[in-house]
């Protein structure tokens, strides 16, 4: 029996002074963020929206505020694992970014599979036309997802269907242990 990952952390916007304190911050630090990890957390991959994307926004647009207004981006599948260890340091100087990490037990035959998904993802470089979306009311519809439904696509157990990160978050501590 092999294992995935979920590792998430809830973003410095749930923390009261973010706003200055955090300022220089990137989107997924601000905003908390969720990733597979199929090597026991060494290397964890992320949904956000690509690159080009974003920075085809006009220069007065916040990524966040975009998305926040119910836009929709491009997005893709990236190796992760730098923003969460800085997650983790910013944790350890009193930033509300404690990462978290549930343990998914799956198949052999479940592994070897995700293993190949997630790195033709990255290979692709985007999510197969999948729209990236923050949480809206209800239910992520299944033609777009965040970084906390995305695992879905997956075959994975996502841990909350609105794709809300703050309840993600606490579901994955709820049911996880620390990281690293």
């Amino acid at each position: 029996m092999n294992e995935v990952r979920l590792i998430g952390f809830t973003g410095v916007l749930s923390y009261r002074y973010a706003s200055v304190r955090y300022v220089q911050e990137a989107s997924l630090i601000k905003a908390g963020h969720v990733g597979v990890s199929p090597d026991a957390g060494n290397t964890i991959y992320g949904f956000h929206p690509t690159p080009e994307s974003v920075s085809s926004l006009l220069p007065t647009q916040d990524v966040l505020d975009y998305l926040l207004q119910g836009h929709t981006l491009p997005s893709g599948v990236y190796d992760d694992t730098a923003i969460f260890w800085h997650a983790h340091q910013l944790s350890l100087v009193g930033a509300p970014t404690q990462v978290w990490q549930q343990i998914i037990p799956v198949s052999d035959t479940e592994f070897a599979r995700i293993e190949r998904e997630l790195q033709v993802g990255v290979v692709a470089g985007d999510a197969l036309g999948i729209p990236y979306r923050l949480s809206g009311k209800g239910p992520m519809p299944l033609d777009r997802d965040n970084c906390t439904t995305w695992p879905r696509r997956l075959g994975l157990p996502i841990p909350d269907v609105t794709g809300q990160i703050t309840r993600a978050i606490r579901e994955i501590k709820r049911q996880g242990i620390p990281w690293p």
